[in-house]
């Protein structure tokens, strides 16, 4: 009960971290002239991939690092079937075709450089700096197109006009949170798993992944209802490029010998999380917009997913 507490205040560190962090890095890009889409996939990504950031991390340098890739892994499967299929129940998403031709491809490659890192069941200090590489690539690309206006998310929003130093100590509180609660995430998902016989991989990919994307529930279901569409795919596309290139680099880095994968991982959750991002293909090139029916089947992918996971998870 004390760990479940414990994991409990955790979470409520991150998703309040997580939102003073968007909400005042959001502020920031709108004042620079940042338009939706570019804001969804890079700067609200990025805080809302905080959690995943931190909580891996933080369960690297404490030498789990089956905690810290079942997260990152488990998380990108929740942002597509939990986060993207909930929010298209709620309403339907309108496809930004600039999401096809950057977006989603980025995802797809990075996705698929998983498997080929795992082949030798580590994730080396060099496999880590390419990550990080193709996250420089990654930003360059959007800048790239930012430049050349072809950014068809719309046009930017403005903001009031004034200083930016509280949207700044906003940022610096939130991290401080995010920080804080990762701490008692890794914590208590580490003494739940010892104690109900299940591998840490197993509990990262579904009770800490759960709780890491309750930031990007948040963010898209918001984004979706108020018809910010661009900033509710790019959040999720852009969060699984970040989880996969900014966050899997350092924790490798973290590690000494870099990041063991165990078989859990390499054999399911890895196969899994490209499954579901190889089905967002269809779902969105089918119509203009994601609908009602394809966000209940991506949903009841993700349960299926976390069912197989649970079974799998027994140690």
């Amino acid at each position: 009960m004390q760990a479940v507490l414990v994991l409990g205040g955790g979470f409520a560190l991150l998703i309040v971290g997580a939102e003073m962090l968007v909400r005042a890095a959001s502020k920031i890009g709108f004042r620079l002239g940042m338009r939706p889409l570019t804001i969804g996939a890079t700067i609200v990504a990025f805080g809302t991939s905080a959690p995943e950031f931190l909580v891996s991390l933080v369960a690297s340098l404490h030498d789990e690092p089956g905690l810290a890739i079942g997260n990152l892994v488990g998380s990108n499967i929740a942002n597509i079937g939990l986060v993207l299929g909930g929010a298209a129940l709620v309403r339907p998403i309108p496809i930004d075709r600039g999401v096809l031709r950057l977006e989603y491809p980025v995802a797809v490659i990075a996705t698929l450089a998983i498997p080929l890192i795992a082949l030798d069941d580590t994730i080396t200090h060099t496999e880590g700096v390419c990550l990080l590489l193709g996250f420089v690539g990654f930003l360059a690309l959007y800048a790239l197109r930012a430049h050349r206006g072809r950014d068809s998310a719309g046009e930017a929003t403005s903001e009031p006009t004034g200083s930016l130093g509280p949207a700044f100590l906003l940022v610096g509180v939130g991290l401080a949170m995010l920080i804080g609660g990762s701490e008692l995430v890794v914590h208590g998902a580490t003494v739940i798993a010892d104690g109900l016989g299940f591998s840490k991989a197993a509990v990262g990919a579904t009770i800490v992944a759960v709780g890491t994307s309750l930031p990007e529930v948040a963010t898209t279901l918001v984004a979706a209802v108020r018809g910010h569409h661009g900033i509710a795919i790019g959040n999720v596309l852009g969060s699984n490029v970040f989880n996969l290139l900014f966050v899997l680099g350092p924790a490798a880095l973290m590690n000494p010998d870099g990041m063991s994968i165990g078989p859990l991982e390499k054999d399911r959750l890895i196969w899994l999380m490209l499954g579901l991002t190889v089905l967002l293909f269809p779902v969105m090139r089918i119509g203009p917009k994601i609908s009602r029916w394809e966000g209940a089947v991506l949903l009841a992918a993700y349960g299926l997913l976390l069912l197989l996971t649970g079974q799998a998870g027994r140690v």
